[in-house]
């Protein structure tokens, strides 16, 4: 019904939860304070068809913190899909289990179309510095999913993925993050990564972004994406609810 949210809580220093449904509407309020309470605060995520009327997400102490678009987009036969065809040429894609990454994820622009700035006490060092430890964590994890891009001797931005379990020519294209130095526009850079991944076999890339990200929908959108679903993000504050405080180790 909920379970601990370890990447989340590793950033915010005391635990977070998730839950992916509303089943906890049913019990009453002691029970559901009971649930609750372990957590600094908790995130519900579900398809907006199925989720409960603002109503009694209100009432059960949930506001409203984001609108997500899932979509997926073939990666196999891309050739000539952008009209700045050079420019995507001329970079390099290189996967973290074939050469040390040149540049630090710190390096990375900040993530300004993002939920988490919503909840109090989250400003925007504080949420790069969730993202920068995600993306390490991530790198760690899939190596053979993470690429840096390059032109010539610069570090242009980064994209790391997820292969999906029970399916091998799908990839989850989990986050993408252009350097603060990019010239390179995001068309450009997303369709390097897809073609990259390609390369390795994989054929589907699925992923989410919030509606306030319009120009990153708006990307994906000129390179074929097809949209599948439409995903409600509510927040709801513990009673102890603080600010995040000092990392209890790296992300999982």
């Amino acid at each position: 019904m909920i379970r601990e949210h370890a990447a989340n809580s590793t950033w915010w220093g005391a635990p977070v939860g998730i839950t992916h449904d509303a089943s906890w509407l049913e019990l009453g309020g002691d029970e559901r304070e009971r649930l609750f309470g372990p957590f600094a605060w908790v995130e519900l995520r579900c398809a907006l068809d199925d989720a409960p009327s603002p109503a009694l997400l209100a009432a059960a102490g949930f506001f409203w913190i984001d609108t997500q678009v899932e979509f997926r987009i073939a990666l196999k036969g891309r050739t000539a899909t952008v009209p700045a065809e050079r420019s995507v040429d001329a970079l390099s894609a290189v996967f973290a289990d074939e050469a040390p990454f040149r540049r630090s994820f710190d390096d990375a622009a900040p993530f300004t179309c993002e939920r988490y700035l919503a909840l109090p006490g989250v400003d925007q060092a504080t949420l790069d510095a969730r993202f920068h430890a995600w993306a390490t964590s991530l790198k760690s994890a899939h190596p053979a999913h993470a690429l840096e891009l390059r032109r010539g001797d610069d570090v242009e931005g980064w994209f790391l993925a997820e292969p999906r379990a029970g399916a091998s020519d799908t990839v989850a294209l989990t986050l993408a993050m252009a350097t603060k130095s990019s010239t390179s526009s995001g068309l450009v850079l997303y369709e390097r990564a897809l073609r990259a991944f390609a390369s390795r076999g994989a054929r589907l890339g699925s992923a989410r972004f919030s509606v306030r990200n319009t120009p990153v929908l708006n990307v994906y959108a000129a390179l074929g994406a097809r949209f599948t679903k439409t995903i409600g993000c509510w927040a709801r504050l513990g009673r102890s609810y603080a600010p995040p405080g000092p990392p209890r180790g790296r992300p999982s």
